[in-house]
């Protein structure tokens, strides 16, 4: 139940069932499956030794979880299944939403480059011949008027589906 819940943890925890996320675009918040975001034609194709990458085998196989539930049959309904993961209870949940549980974004890296105001969360960036969504697209200008240097960055953490 939501009552007396913070929000942000609900819609995230909802967000998760039916493996989606929220992301804004012209001037209006949307909410799109995470496999969907993958169908877009990326924006811009960058070359892998522009990107400081993150090796998340280990934080992967141990913090992304199977899920399983109980039908009201008393049957046990189980997510996708993976060798040497944690599991996870969920009450009252179908096949599909323990599936959809297992479908998450992980963090592969990150890119700085010259400013680009033009990309933003949410877009598609074609690295080694595989699509990389932005997760998080951060923008700083600095004009150096009080003596220090002059920034004019773009960074982008970015992600792909977990294995």
């Amino acid at each position: 139940s939501a009552y007396g819940a913070i929000p942000t943890i609900e819609v995230a925890h909802c967000l998760q069932q039916e493996s989606a996320a929220i992301y804004f675009s012209n001037g209006k918040l949307n909410v799109q499956r995470l496999r969907k975001f993958f169908m877009q034609e990326p924006l811009l194709t960058i070359d892998s030794s522009a990107v400081a990458w993150v090796s998340n085998a280990k934080v992967e196989q141990n913090k992304v979880a199977a899920f399983m539930s109980i039908a009201d049959d008393g049957s046990v309904v189980e997510g996708t299944q993976k060798a040497k993961t944690p599991v996870k209870y969920v009450a009252n949940a179908d096949a599909r939403r323990l599936k959809n549980m297992n479908e998450i974004l992980v963090t592969r890296g990150s890119i700085t480059r010259p400013m680009n105001m033009s990309v933003n969360a949410g877009e598609i960036l074609l690295i080694n011949e595989k699509k990389y969504l932005i997760l998080t697209a951060a923008h700083e200008f600095q004009s150096g008027a009080l003596g220090g240097g002059f920034v004019n960055a773009s960074r982008f953490w970015i992600a792909s589906m977990s294995a």
